[in-house]
């Protein structure tokens, strides 16, 4: 067989969702810099003031940054989840084709399509920008060439972790939920981690931050390094923007884009060697189960037990209204509050996490 045939095998299986990405993401963009340019031509036919006195105006063409990682995480999804989900890895893997190919071929598709869409998306809005009366008066944001960059590796790096979570779940349920999850895991860490130490430190009346090491690790790890990992992060406006931390929100410096770039394509290379790997190692026993392969069963056990203990204590010590009053009895019912909190919701995470290794969730198969 050809590898043309693989190709549009690999097409045929995923080219609904490829298409609706190719139209939802550049018709979000036409809608909004046409509401947008309406927006300007009504103030300059008004007179009314628009920023500074007179032009230039600016016009926002942000992508829409939630809708691309939900198209990525599905694109990845059916491509590798869904199959394996309905059995039809089977067939794949008794091609005549080399895995390694395989992954590869799937991947390839997947980025032709990001970059195709972000293609037409630029496209579609320089031809209205420049079709407008108020072209010369317009000012671009964010800027188009940082902002391309931006979208473009953000964009590879969640699109390659979701088909590298995709070779390790067993199903597409598990790699939609690994991929959110890790897409965001390095940042969800170190809070979950900091915020523990503050709770213990504040039962026995410490003062955590005002120790200038841990103060300075604690905002280097949390505004600098656990962002630039969390490749979910990566794209302008996201909701985590609310909680006060910029590192991950669009900037107009080219050092800061260029960093975040190259984290990004690294973290694409090391994702797409890691999954070539694996996927040349997948047992096709194990297919619905939460992992494929059992040997990482307990670093799994181990990590999903501990975090969603780490939440569950703290869950509890912030729902103490006590924990501020009387040190050394209010140190003491937070502490308890902690402990029983970790116990209760990592013990309930123990549990599912078991189940879901032992146990197959079954899709129906295609016939």
């Amino acid at each position: 067989m050809s590898f043309k045939a693989l190709w549009l095998k690999e097409y045929h299986q995923a080219r609904w969702l490829m298409g609706a990405m190719l139209v939802t993401v550049p018709l979000y963009i036409a809608l909004t810099v046409m509401r947008q340019l309406e927006f300007v031509d009504l103030i300059v036919r008004e007179g009314r003031p628009f920023g500074p006195p007179g032009p230039p105006y600016s016009i926002d063409v942000g992508l829409p940054t939630f809708i691309i990682p939900v198209f990525l995480i599905a694109l990845a999804a059916v491509q590798i989840g869904a199959e394996r989900g309905r059995g039809l890895d089977h067939f794949t893997f008794s091609l005549p084709y080399a895995r390694s190919t395989v992954f590869v071929t799937k991947w390839a598709l997947g980025v032709v399509t990001i970059v195709v869409t972000l293609l037409v998306s630029a496209l579609v809005a320089s031809f209205l920008l420049a079709s407008s009366p108020y072209r010369a008066d317009i000012v671009i944001t964010p800027d188009p060439g940082r902002y391309a960059l931006q979208m473009l590796a953000a964009s590879l790096a969640m699109y390659t972790l979701a088909m590298f979570m995709g070779v390790i779940a067993g199903n597409a349920a598990f790699q939609v939920a690994f991929s959110v999850i890790f897409g965001i895991f390095p940042l969800g860490f170190v809070l979950l981690v900091g915020y523990s130490l503050v709770v213990h430190a504040d039962a026995f009346g410490v003062e955590l931050w005002n120790i200038d090491p841990l103060e300075t690790w604690g905002e280097w790890s949390v505004e600098t390094l656990a962002p630039h990992l969390s490749v979910l992060l990566h794209f302008s406006n996201p909701p985590a923007t609310a909680l006060g931390f910029m590192a991950w929100s669009f900037t107009s410096d080219w050092a800061e884009i260029g960093t975040l770039a190259a984290v990004d394509f690294m973290l694409t290379a090391l994702f797409l060697v890691g999954g070539v790997w694996l996927y040349g190692r997948n047992r096709l026993e194990y297919d619905g189960l939460m992992l494929v392969f059992p040997g990482a069963r307990p670093l799994f056990i181990v990590g999903i037990t501990g975090n969603f203990a780490l939440l569950g204590g703290l869950i509890a010590a912030f729902g103490s209204a006590d924990r501020y009053i009387d040190r050394y009895m209010g140190g003491a019912r937070l502490l308890i509050s902690y402990y029983v909190g970790a116990l209760i919701l990592g013990g309930l995470a123990y549990f599912f996490t078991k189940r879901f290794l032992r146990r197959p969730v079954a899709f129906p198969r295609k016939n």
